[in-house]
């Protein structure tokens, strides 16, 4: 297949049970597939057998994309894919997420992501790294200028752990996004996000949900939403975000760029209605507008409905999950706009 098939750009063999023998026989024939860029082996078993993988990639000069991301790789085993990044310096994103590579996992890789200068996108997602892998892979890309986008999602983080990525995001003035989702930073490590990416105007996007930042956790993200007008797209779901949260919101967005609030599974209820109603008025470029799984019921959907069809901007609002029934749906289908109920 791969022989008649040398001219292949992009090879999914995702959710396929590829376990170690496999790998080994996809080892022989992959590297017939010079023109390869993109390479997706995700959710496979492929384990120890990524061993394999290295010497093939040596020939793969023109691959870009590479998803190892849940195979049950774990500890030592990244000492392969250490090899493998050496051994196909031109990939440009490379996925390892929902694997187990813990502490010993981020030091088996340490050396190679200190001197490697092609990575732009590194997805290490719910890999139990912890407090202790994080100092390892803070030090380890200390350095490094290559990386845009990194994915830190669940990892068991804390605030205190991003002062690890100090240099890091310093030395690095290309960053786009620092994905710290789902850990739970709380309002320090809010505050350290103020500090360490006010000034990086490549960052699009704010991903902070699920981190228990709360309304002070929030002050400190409205600093820096006002400080650094580039900033498209901020997550604040889960975030036990209430009254005084919003009021910093509503300061902070006026005269900036976000398109996109996800204020979605916060404490937002009948009381803070007028907050987001004045949110809603700002001269703002809000497109895109998430408050499900609030706390907010049928007897403020009339404000609300007024508050949506006096900002022109919005294109979409999600109000589902909240205390509404059937009466409020009628003070709202009205409003011209996708509207999910």
């Amino acid at each position: 297949f791969f022989e008649k098939n040398s001219r292949l750009v992009e090879l999914d063999l995702s959710d396929n049970e590829l376990d170690p023998r496999a790998a080994s026989e996809l080892s022989i024939s992959i590297a017939h597939v010079k023109s390869l860029r993109k390479l997706d082996l995700s959710n496979n078993e492929i384990s120890e057998g990524v061993r394999y993988l290295s010497e093939p990639f040596k020939e793969l000069c023109s691959l870009r994309t590479v998803d190892l991301g849940n195979n049950k790789i774990r500890d030592q085993d990244f000492e392969h894919i250490g090899a493998l990044i050496r051994a196909c310096p031109s990939i440009k994103s490379l996925s390892l997420s929902y694997n187990p590579m813990g502490e010993d996992g981020v030091l088996a890789l340490k050396h190679e992501l200190g001197i490697n200068d092609s990575i732009e996108n590194l997805e290490i997602e719910w890999c139990e790294i912890g407090s202790d892998g994080c100092e390892l892979l803070g030090k380890a890309i200390s350095n490094n200028t290559a990386i845009r986008s990194i994915n830190l999602q669940h990892n068991n983080l804390s605030g205190e752990d991003l002062s690890y990525f100090d240099e890091f995001i310093q030395n690095n003035h290309l960053i786009e996004q620092f994905d710290v989702s789902q850990n739970a930073i709380g309002p320090i490590g809010a505050q350290w996000m103020y500090e360490n990416l006010k000034s990086k105007t490549g960052i699009r996007v704010l991903c902070l949900a699920q981190n228990e930042i709360l309304d002070e956790g929030v002050g400190s993200v409205s600093k820096l939403i006002q400080e650094n007008k580039q900033i498209e797209d901020v997550n604040l779901s889960s975030n036990g975000v209430s009254l005084k949260g919003l009021d910093s919101l509503v300061n902070s967005l006026s005269g900036g760029q976000v398109k996109r609030l996800n204020l979605s599974h916060n404490e937002i209820g009948d009381d803070e209605v007028h907050a987001l109603l004045l949110l809603m008025s700002q001269e703002w470029r809000l497109e895109e507008l998430n408050l499900s799984y609030n706390k907010i019921g049928p007897e403020k959907s009339k404000d609300i409905a007024q508050g949506i069809t006096e900002h022109k901007s919005l294109i979409r609002v999600d109000l589902r999950g909240n205390y509404m029934y059937e009466p409020a749906f009628n003070d709202l289908k009205d409003c011209g706009i996708d509207l999910q109920l």
